[in-house]
């Protein structure tokens, strides 16, 4: 998807999805990656520039409004890591304004207590 530069923008694990693999091997899995809602193709030399995506898988150039490219998938899939491996988020709020402030200035702590 990236070598052909195309940016998802809304990579969050409600669009992740496992398929047992097609062959010979039943306990073999696939990743597969949906909702292609926010996908466009872009020239890498422009970036993107629209704020789109779930507030707490965005990356900080998004909630900017600056430009950007694909790389803010990746961010994203290392919420989902952190998520995955904390069981919380690395930056919370109780409102999308708050979500957005946290990105942009709070120094992310691995598993610490929500309040």
């Amino acid at each position: 998807m990236h070598e052909q530069d195309i940016c998802h923008r809304d990579i969050k694990p409600e669009n992740i999805l496992l398929a047992p693999e097609e062959s010979t091997q039943p306990d073999k899995l696939n990743l597969k990656l949906t909702d292609f809602g926010f996908a466009c193709f872009y020239r890498p030399e422009r970036g993107l520039k629209q704020v789109l995506g779930s507030p707490l898988y965005m990356a900080p150039e998004i909630v900017r409004e600056e430009q950007y490219d694909k790389k803010v998938d990746i961010w994203s899939v290392g919420i989902i890591a952190h998520i995955l491996l904390s069981g919380c988020p690395p930056f919370y709020g109780k409102t999308k304004q708050d979500i957005y402030r946290s990105i942009v200035s709070d120094i992310p702590k691995f598993g610490r207590v929500r309040s």
